[in-house]
């Protein structure tokens, strides 16, 4: 049986507009579809129901406010203890993304760091986790999607500290 939703053409059209820009009002939507608004947002409800849309963000750009490196945490986490390991990384301060995985690392964190420098004090936190068995690194030079925005630390100023 297959699971995946049935779309249709004004759908992609709905999705791909809200893709673009969240704020993208039903009106305008309405317009490049041909269809009224009401219809619009009966379909954007649809949407939501059908779990196809989960939400809508504002993105910020870390690299603006002054992280000019993302690193990315291979983590290895006892099998047991995965999810424990999962929600504590949820928490820390910089980890901007998670992703479980499969193989010898089981958890993949994204991290924002202003300098190159900063990402030795977060491998050393991370691997201070009793339940972390190893941790690895590689450093990006784009920056990526940010899921976990409270975890992304706005001060005023240019502050260099973390965990002190």
């Amino acid at each position: 049986m297959n699971d995946r939703a049935k779309i249709d053409e004004i759908d992609a059209k709905i999705l791909k507009a809200l893709l673009k820009n969240a704020r993208t009002t039903y009106a305008d939507i309405a317009r490049e579809c041909g269809v009224s608004s009401n219809s619009i947002r009966l379909r954007f409800e649809r949407l939501q129901k059908a779990g196809i849309v989960k939400g809508s963000i504002t993105q910020v750009n870390p690299k603006s406010l002054g992280y000019n490196y993302i690193a990315y945490i291979f983590v290895q986490a006892e099998a047991t203890k995965r999810q424990h390991t999962y929600e504590w990384l949820k928490k820390t301060p910089r980890i901007i993304h998670l992703t479980k995985l499969m193989g010898r690392y089981n958890i993949m964190i994204a991290v924002a760091l202003t300098e190159v420098e900063e990402l030795d004090k977060i491998v050393s936190y991370v691997k201070k986790n009793p339940y972390v068995l190893n941790a690895d690194f590689a450093i990006a030079w784009d920056l990526i999607k940010v899921d976990h925005y409270e975890n992304l630390e706005i001060k005023e100023g240019n502050e260099k500290q973390w965990m002190k």
